[in-house]
Order: C-alpha cells, then structure tokens, then sequence
C-alpha cells in the first residue's frame, strides 16, 4: 500500500489485529483522506478490507497542512499559504450559498 501513498500502521481493535492506513487526496482548497482498515488473521494475512465511506471532521484543513513525511522544502510554503488556502474555501462556500439563495434555492 505505500507504493500507493499510503502509511500504514498496526493496531488493535475490540481485540482484533488490524492494519490501518491513510493516504492524502490533497488539491488548492482542501482535500480528503482516505482510510483503511486491514483486517488480519493470526498469521499476518489480510482477511478483509474495509474503506471508510465518511471524512471526518477537519480533514480538509489536515489536508492543507503539512505532515511528517513530507519534504522539509514544503513545509514553509504550506505554513505561509494556510489562511489563504482556508478563506479561499470559506469564501467559495460562503458565494455558492449567495448565489443558491438568489436563485429561490433552486438547482437547474
């Protein structure tokens, strides 16, 4: 999976061994994580897979952040852009919904 992107760590939940990984979908405004959660047997064997479908709460803003595994040249830049990079998807938001309410609410 990190030939994909993706980090990986083990865990342990209700008792089951489990190998949960993450990746970043990161774009201008935001992004979203992807999550995935490996269930194993005994012997180490992957038994199922399950992706989880919901974000959680900050995601995109975690995703605007930097992370330990990136490049130490990235981490200034993505520090500086932070606020614009969050008021930018605040202010398309907030100018979406303007707009929607102008229309009645109504969706062509």
């Amino acid at each position: 999976m990190s030939k994909f992107g993706f980090r990986c760590e083990s865990r342990t939940e209700s008792g089951q061994p489990i190998l949960f990984c993450q990746a970043w979908d990161e774009n201008p405004i935001g992004g979203e994580i992807i999550r995935v959660r490996l269930l194993l047997d005994k012997t180490g064997n992957v038994r199922e897979g399950r992706v989880q479908e919901d974000s959680e709460w900050f995601d995109n803003e975690a995703c605007m952040l930097p992370r330990a595994e990136e490049s130490a040249s990235r981490t200034p830049g993505k520090v500086a852009l932070f606020p614009v990079r969050l008021a930018t998807r605040h202010t398309l938001f907030g100018m979406t919904l303007l707009l929607w309410s102008m229309t009645g609410g109504v969706v062509a």
